[in-house]
């Protein structure tokens, strides 16, 4: 698991976030919020091969995760659950569940209870040349010329190479549903079920991505 610090966690929400520097630095400059995206089905798919979801939907971080139980991917989608940190719950959209797999989107980490979406700024993963664009242009900035310089210089490569050296996420929809690849190198075929089931818990997302 990632790293934490005190009162943060690199899986943070956004409404949690501003709402903790707010509280622990009332006096704490206006920050700009981004956030990067993946295709829902490459995200789910590279959860559930990392965590390894049992039976029981629990996970091999859980002290009692069973190894010698399984369940299948689409089942997984379809019917599995996870947990979200309680102060994130709360502040989250009322529809996020943690009977089903919608604390793992977009809309439980950017959007508060009200509907108020804090985070403008959305970048796909699959495309890193939009964001390094972005990022460029906010450090870009005098008042931070170390930091600027710093990130100039680790995207020097022409961004050519970098493009070349991305690799792109197949297209998902009902007709050609395709995940990332398994281990096996052979793509993860989804029914209309899960789809189905991916829209209505990743709609931002789905949209984006056109599932």
């Amino acid at each position: 698991m990632a790293k934490t610090v005190e009162h943060f966690h690199p899986h943070d929400t956004a409404p949690y976030v501003k709402a903790k520097l707010a509280e622990l630095y009332p006096d704490h400059p206006k920050l700009t919020y981004f956030m990067t995206i993946r295709n829902p089905v490459d995200m789910l798919w590279s959860y559930y091969r990392f965590f390894r979801p049992d039976a029981d939907c629990l996970y091999n971080y859980q002290s009692d995760w069973n190894e010698n139980s399984t369940i299948d991917f689409e089942e997984w989608i379809q019917f599995g659950k996870v947990g979200m940190n309680p102060a994130w719950q709360e502040l989250a959209p009322k529809w996020i569940s943690t009977q089903n797999l919608s604390p793992l989107s977009l809309e439980a980490h950017a959007i508060d209870r009200a509907g108020v979406n804090h985070v403008k700024n959305v970048f796909q993963l699959e495309n890193t040349e939009k964001l390094n664009r972005w990022l460029t242009s906010k450090l870009e900035n005098r008042r931070f010329p170390a930091l600027s310089e710093a990130w100039r210089s680790r995207r020097l490569k022409p961004l050519s190479s970098a493009k070349n050296k991305q690799k792109a996420l197949p297209h998902v929809n009902q007709s050609d549903g395709v995940g990332k690849a398994a281990s096996d190198q052979r793509p993860v075929v989804l029914s209309d079920q899960s789809l189905k089931a991916i829209r209505t818990m990743f709609p931002e997302e789905s949209k984006i991505y056109k599932i």
